[in-house]
């Protein structure tokens, strides 16, 4: 398959799984994951509500029929082949407090179709990203494209806290 081939199939997979997209990304959105190492216990080293949306994405991983692993709550990875020569590709699960000024529900994930967007907290800083990796990952794998390398997913769940995730990860070899 050559390269222009492979954008149009990607173009009309993209444009197929479109509202699924829009669903994947609202329901972890919804998960008011605030990063809060005040809260912190065992497995979840920045509070309950963060180890709900880890929790969260690792099951859609595996929905998905990738592999999965959780690094002791501080970030988990989805990897698809060669895990141990793997590609990595990082987004963040948590949040920055909702603070004041809401039109609409901060963890609503509200899609407003006649302006094409999704309104609440981390739909665009970052779970956005996690999803869009999760599909690029599916997409990839349908068609069968040849790797090299492996590809693993990271959400943290401390970017917004001092990125205290990434140092766990750094310190247990990932």
């Amino acid at each position: 398959m050559d390269r222009t081939e492979l954008l149009a199939r990607a173009d009309a997979w993209i444009a197929a799984h479109r509202e699924e997209y829009i669903l994947e990304l609202q329901q972890i959105a919804r998960i008011p994951s605030v990063s809060r190492a005040d809260l912190a216990a065992p497995g979840e080293p920045f509070g309950p509500d963060c180890r709900r949306v880890l929790d969260y994405a690792l099951e859609r991983g595996r929905f998905y029929g990738f592999s999965t692993a959780d690094h002791d709550g501080y970030a988990g990875s989805i990897t698809w082949g060669d895990a141990a020569h793997s590609i990595g590709v990082i987004a963040h699960l948590d949040v920055v407090p909702v603070g004041d000024g809401w039109v609409y529900p901060p963890f609503g994930a509200t899609y407003l179709p006649e302006h094409d967007v999704l309104i609440g907290r981390g739909v665009d800083d970052n779970k956005s990203a996690f999803v869009a990796g999760l599909f690029a990952m599916r997409m990839l794998r349908e068609f069968g494209v040849p790797m090299r390398h492996g590809v693993k997913l990271y959400g943290g769940t401390s970017e917004e806290t001092g990125m205290e995730d990434m140092k766990a990860l750094l310190e247990r070899g990932e």
